[in-house]
């Protein structure tokens, strides 16, 4: 009587499980273990149970297997259900990964390199730098960057006084003094970007880039006993290229160094165009979004 029980059991729940995987609107992964009265347990989906008492079971390799009810110790179900947002959702992360776009705020300190800060060129000395980015991403390792900074290095006044002075005076007191403005430096590139998760938290990145680059030459007063002269201020622009690497913490916090370069040339005092090579070093912080 015991088992003769056991198979209109059995049936009533397929059957009851069978209407609820058809509910409209929510999808499910069905995972079905057939236990057999011989100890054998046969994993699959449950495709169909007929009245004369079969049940036929898809396996994963797409097999199809026919048992007879009275050879069925037990049926269980696992049903693992989704709205049809969250399936879609675990189709894209299956197949194409969707494009993001991230932004990133940085400052920090601009190092002037080569002749820009060299005191018989550019005499730049060290300033402060601002940033911005957006990046298009591909992947999770490839994206597309437009890069913006701002920087600021002032005129390294005194070495220049001092090279002047030995040059001018021969070592004789010429009352000379120099007063300067800072050079400003406007870059906007745009490239590739290729980004490596060392760890969960942890990812380094580089990017390559290439743009335009504006800067402004300072206003330079020079004044000696004999008289003083101003070298005007000039504005000119140059092609430009950009190399970075750093590396984000957490998805938000970043850190990178960055050098760019360019070769403006300069028109000042309706002279000849100036060219002053100009690389600067960008060592900066800030956070991504």
């Amino acid at each position: 009587m015991r088992n003769a029980m056991r198979i209109p059991v059995s049936c009533i729940c397929v059957v009851i499980l069978s209407i609820a995987a058809s509910e409209p609107g929510i999808a499910r992964e069905r995972s079905d273990a057939v236990s057999l009265k011989s100890g054998s347990v046969i994993n699959g989906r449950i495709i169909e149970i007929s009245p004369e008492g079969t049940l036929r079971l898809e396996t994963s390799d797409g097999s199809i297997l026919a048992f007879r009810m009275a050879e069925i110790q037990k049926i269980s179900r696992e049903c693992a259900q989704s709205t049809p947002q969250e399936s879609a959702g675990k189709d894209s992360a299956e197949g194409t990964e969707p494009l993001q776009c991230r932004y990133a705020l940085t400052g920090g300190i601009a190092l002037p390199t080569g002749d820009f800060g060299s005191v018989m060129s550019g005499a730049a000395k060290p300033g402060f730098t601002l940033g911005a980015e957006f990046e298009l991403r591909f992947s999770r390792n490839v994206g597309w960057v437009t890069q913006f900074n701002f920087s600021d290095n002032p005129f390294d006044e005194q070495a220049v006084h001092d090279v002047l002075t030995g040059f001018m005076g021969g070592g004789y007191d010429i009352g000379l003094s120099l007063n300067a403005k800072p050079w400003l430096s406007y870059l906007c590139v745009t490239g590739l970007k290729a980004s490596a998760p060392l760890s969960p938290g942890f990812t380094v990145f580089c990017t390559g880039a290439m743009g335009v680059f504006i800067g402004t030459a300072p206003e330079i007063t020079v004044s000696t006993y004999f008289g003083s002269f101003t070298q005007e201020s000039a504005t000119a622009s140059a092609f430009a290229y950009s190399i970075s690497v750093g590396f984000v913490i957490g998805d938000i916090f970043r850190c990178d160094a960055k050098y760019l370069s360019a070769t403006p040339k300069y028109s000042q005092n309706s002279g000849d165009p100036v060219e002053q090579p100009t690389s600067i070093v960008l060592v900066e912080v800030g956070v991504e979004f």
